[in-house]
């Protein structure tokens, strides 16, 4: 019996950076990014979720985890193996302040005074005049598992299974991470209402490695933020949201695509805009399944629906909408984007509220070109790599054992002499792109450039090869002086460029960028594009199509790179589910050149070819062949429209 389904939507979430050192802290650790001018609201308590995100088919590997299969023993989420059932992984159970070798928290705020004569004040001669100055912020933050929680929960496990072999060996491996400092201290229009998204940036992807965190902060913000931190718990929290893959399993079921309602409801629900957070998403494909835009047709009776549901959202997902950072949003309607995000983790916000989202704490998004007509079926009836998202989250309040009393805490200093100051400048680069470093990336070199008074300046560069990188490093320093005793917020301020070379002859330089940070870090100006290849293997078996030719085909910095994949429908258990055509393209850029060629039974061939950035080929619509007839060719007329479409 056939089941069609509008199942329910899932919640939605959210993320912030800056410069500077503590005693306790090493200065070459900070990831350091200029705090935004104003800070907002929100107490989180220390929690822990994880959440569906995303499905794509691929082959199994002996390491994968059966994600459907997860329990929860003794707080800890744990999974089993594919290879072997009686090894499990668990996830993170917290995230906390670093302590150092005697157990303090690395933490410092310092608050530094510069000097002002009282001339520069007001142009009168008074002997009392009050001294400029600010706060350097400068926390690590890490997450964790305590060694007995997993030794609890591994005889907990035992026990519940009844599987005296059952052994815990470690946490999950995470394939991408993100952390976020989300405060309230005061926004610009001074109304202090809703938090504010300081930063995104790439977390750690191993547990008990530690993130340090800097903020440079003016003088009312550090003020503010020291009279918070004497709270229970004060405005300052750090949200990690990590991301592991697993296996689901199969369904009898399927998801159709109606492709005119589709767009109706993302119409009705968008407005003019091409940006979302991850809650209007959530929004827009609610939308299309009220409007029978997206079904969900299953056959009998399933148990395992809530998985069955995920899978269908995140499908929807990937076919709609196209992860994007904050950064590559165009100035002028950035600041909307980030208003939105910020949204999610206010008082009545998604987090505020511990819910979770299969769309991410994190994400924005943008809106693809819907150009399929008709309707596409996608199976459910084989397994699925599906994606699981882990919060951590940390609220540095009295949990975090802080101490304002502490001079190691809390410090004040004096700013002397600025012609002795020397400024460094860091690089650091992110989890991900250690991995690509002597692989696909050879090099990458940072030029810094700083304008002095008087038409000097400065420039210095700095190469980050495969030699040079080791992991958890920070490269640098880059350095200036302050010769021509510049004003301190002038002089902080500097540009830079990165020039990447790859593997094959790519090369991409970045434009000058101006910034007041301590720390620059590399972050890649590309992403990974998945194109699936889609259909169904009867009808290409009932028009003699012997073999699919698939090939895509795309720009990266002027190189051209192309990938082929080739599909025998008449061999004994041929399914289309091979792996994804995955691209490797421009930042922002999703688009390709397709061509698919069926190889027919009596030695014709047949071709079809394109531009399209849906990620999606579906190779069981035919074009028209010699010696069909006029219905066979409408039909393929039609077949030919929806695919060019595609």
């Amino acid at each position: 019996m056939s089941r069609v389904l509008s199942p329910r939507v899932l919640p939605a979430f959210l993320p912030w950076p800056a410069s500077r050192v503590c005693n306790r802290c090493h200065p070459a650790s900070s990831v350091a990014v200029r705090w935004q001018s104003g800070l907002s609201r929100l107490a989180i308590c220390l929690g822990f979720f994880v959440a569906a995100l995303g499905i794509s088919e691929g082959p199994a590997s002996a390491d994968d985890l059966l994600v459907d299969r997860g329990r929860q023993v003794e707080g800890l989420w744990v999974y089993p193996s594919l290879s072997e059932p009686s090894r499990w992984r668990y996830v993170p159970d917290h995230a906390e302040l670093s302590r150092d070798d005697q157990g303090r928290p690395l933490f410092s705020l310092t608050f530094y005074i510069s000097e002002r004569t009282a001339e520069e004040e007001n142009g009168s001669a008074t002997s009392i005049v009050e001294a400029e100055g600010g706060g350097l912020l400068h926390f690590i933050v890490q997450y964790r598992t305590d060694p007995e929680q997993v030794e609890a929960a591994q005889a907990a496990l035992r026990e519940l299974t009844g599987d005296d072999e059952a052994e815990i060996v470690g946490s999950v491996l995470f394939d991408d991470g993100r952390y976020s400092v989300v405060t309230s201290i005061v926004d610009e229009a001074g109304q202090g209402e809703r938090p504010l998204l300081m930063a995104q940036r790439p977390a750690p992807l191993m547990e008990g490695n530690r993130l340090p965190i800097t903020a440079q902060l003016s003088a009312e913000q550090a003020s503010m933020l020291l009279g918070s931190l004497q709270t229970a718990t004060p405005d300052l929290s750090v949200v990690f949201e990590m991301t592991f893959s697993g296996l689901s399993q199969a369904f009898d079921a399927a998801m159709v695509v109606d492709w005119e309602k589709t767009r109706d409801a993302l119409r009705a629900s968008a407005g003019g805009s091409v940006y979302f957070v991850s809650a209007d998403v959530e929004a827009v494909i609610d939308e299309a399944m009220q409007n029978g835009g997206i079904e969900l047709r299953v056959n009998g009776e399933d148990a395992a629906m809530e998985s069955l549901v995920e899978m269908v959202h995140a499908r929807a997902l990937d076919m709609m909408f196209a992860p994007i950072e904050v950064d590559e949003v165009p100035e002028e309607q950035r600041g909307d984007l980030l208003d939105a995000l910020a949204g999610v983790v206010g008082r009545d916000g998604a987090l505020s509220s511990g819910n979770t989202t299969g769309f991410g704490v994190h994400m924005g998004y943008r809106v693809k070109e819907l150009r399929s007509e008709g309707e596409t079926r996608l199976s459910f009836n084989k397994r699925a790599r599906v994606e699981r998202r882990a919060v951590l989250t940390v609220n540095l309040g009295e949990a975090a054992g802080l101490s304002t009393e502490d001079p190691e805490t809390v410090q004040y200093v004096s700013t002397v002499d600025p012609a002795t100051q020397l400024r460094r400048v860091y690089v650091s680069v992110d989890g991900d792109l250690e991995r690509e470093l002597g692989g696909f990336i050879n090099a990458v070199t940072v030029t810094l450039r700083k304008d002095h008074p008087g038409n000097r300046e400065t420039v210095k560069e700095l190469i980050v090869r495969p030699e040079t990188e080791e992991r958890g490093s920070v490269h640098g320093p880059l350095t200036y002086s302050n010769v021509e005793r510049e004003d301190e917020q002038s002089w902080l301020t500097y540009r830079y460029k990165t020039d990447w070379s790859f593997q094959g002859g790519g090369r991409f330089r970045s434009d000058w960028h101006p910034t007041e940070a301590a720390m620059i870090t590399l972050t890649a100006p590309y992403h990974r594009h998945d194109v699936y290849v889609e259909g169904e293997t009867d009808p290409l078996i009932d028009a003699g199509v012997r073999a699919v030719i698939t090939e895509v085909v795309a720009d990266f910095f002027g190189e051209r790179q192309s990938e082929r994949r080739i599909i025998r429908p008449d061999r004994p258990g041929e399914t289309l589910a091979v792996d994804p055509i995955t691209l490797t393209l421009p930042s922002g850029d999703f688009s390709y050149d397709w061509t698919i060629t069926w190889a027919m039974d009596d030695g014709t061939r047949r071709k079809r070819s394109g531009h399209d950035d849906l990620g999606f080929l579906f190779v069981d619509e035919l074009p028209p062949g010699p010696g069909d007839s006029e219905d066979d060719h409408a039909a393929d007329d039609t077949a030919a429209t929806q695919q060019e479409e595609n």
